[in-house]
């Protein structure tokens, strides 16, 4: 299946061209806490009301055959330094100093079968040395592995975001660059500011990315387009802006919520109906509460409160057993007779192996060799939990559901 391709560059001056003298932001409140080290052993339809209709140039023009194009969506990639251990580890035996590939080599098929794949990266990419909680700064390796594994672009708006004030910017934009990835949430100058556009399979689509916060962090003056910031107004003018250009289908990933919750919480709900009530937005796309939250449908708009972590180093220690738990979101759009509306929106948990420092899929580790009694109950716990989790305000009913099941106990 073809990959989507970046509909149009970043507007604006090459980012190697761009020199930036600014000091770093002050103290950052603490959220996502190192844990500890690692532990011992231990399908249906969800049809949707058609999107938001576009106006001009976004409307969808006569074809003969209908368009449809498979979207694929992650959760938080948080390299707490633990997993940067690993990934040394793991080249060992080349000339790179960081090899993140391994991770997500059990997850890589699922990520390259969609047509677009798109990450949530919560971290600072530095040539300094690497850094975790309170201030993230992975090293370009794990961009390159992010590119690797299939994803075709990420959001970049999130409360770590400026954790290396502006210089962090540009920084991790040079690297999404270099690997080919676009992105979209931070920006390097008011004209580079904008969504990220992709056309797959004919059907153009629009991502834009907004944080709730900077842990204490603050733009410059007058600077606002380093980081964007969660305003709804600001969100419609950048839609409306995306459908005027073309876009047909738009994605916002917003960094929400409150840490460790499942549930969604009442500023959650209030934003969701006010960007739903925008008429320009199909989907909205969550992160942050580093556990999955549930998925809902308010006006014709899917929401998907939070899609919990998807690598990092938190467990059951520090924080609760569903930081470990994940999903790979798959979102069908196409064409119907009412325009470009989404088909059907499955799942695939997923579960941080942190004793390999793998991302693995639930169904298939619990299908392959060697599963010990003990592993098998705590992959039945997770897929529990990650169905209960996206489930909770009755996603099942409107036919959302994870892909596969478990194969029987024993």
């Amino acid at each position: 299946m073809p990959k989507a391709e970046l509909f149009r560059p970043l507007r604006g001056i090459s980012l190697a061209a761009l020199v930036v003298v600014l000091s770093s932001p002050g103290a950052l409140s603490g959220e996502e806490r190192e844990p500890p080290g690692i532990l011992g052993d231990a399908p249906g339809s969800a049809t949707s009301s058609p999107p938001h209709a576009a106006t001009g140039p976004a409307a969808v023009p006569d074809r003969t055959a209908p368009r449809a194009a498979v979207l694929a969506f992650t959760g938080d990639i948080i390299p707490h330094k633990p997993v940067s251990r690993f990934a040394r580890g793991f080249a060992r035996d080349s000339d790179a100093e960081y090899d993140f590939t391994p991770i997500f080599e059990h997850v890589a098929p699922l990520l390259q079968a969609a047509d677009l794949a798109i990450c949530h990266l919560e971290t600072t990419i530095s040539d300094g040395p690497v850094t975790g909680y309170p201030r993230f700064g992975a090293p370009l390796e794990l961009v390159e592995a992010i590119a690797e594994a299939g994803w075709d672009g990420c959001s970049l708006a999130s409360n770590h975001a400026f954790d290396f004030g502006a210089d962090g910017v540009v920084r991790t934009l040079q690297a999404m660059q270099e690997a080919n990835l676009a992105s979209t949430g931070t920006a390097v100058n008011r004209e580079s500011r904008r969504d990220a556009r992709y056309r797959v399979n004919g059907i153009q689509v629009s991502h834009l990315s907004y944080t709730y916060g900077l842990n204490g962090a603050r733009l410059p003056e007058g600077e606002t387009w380093w980081v964007n910031l969660i305003d709804v107004e600001v969100i419609g003018d950048d839609a409306e802006e995306a459908r005027s250009e073309g876009a047909e289908f738009v994605v916002v990933s917003l960094h929400w919520g409150v840490e460790y919750r499942r549930m969604p919480s009442a500023s959650q709900e209030r934003l969701a109906r006010e960007i739903a009530a925008l008429g320009t937005v199909d989907l909205l796309i969550g992160h942050h509460a580093h556990v999955l939250q549930p998925i809902d449908r308010i006006d014709g708009m899917w929401v998907v409160y939070g899609l919990g972590n998807f690598l990092s180093n938190q467990n059951p220690v520090c924080c609760t057993p569903s930081s470990e738990d994940g999903a790979v979101l798959h979102v069908e759009i196409g064409d119907s007779p009412d325009g470009l509306a989404v088909g059907t929106i499955t799942y695939t948990p997923t579960w941080v192996d942190r004793r390999a420092m793998q991302v693995i899929p639930v169904a298939d580790r619990l299908s392959g060799p060697d599963v010990d009694q003990r592993l098998q109950a705590t992959l039945r716990k997770s897929w529990e939990r990650t169905v209960e989790a996206l489930g909770a305000l009755g996603a099942d009913q409107l036919g959302v559901r994870p892909t596969g099941s478990l194969p029987p106990p024993g």
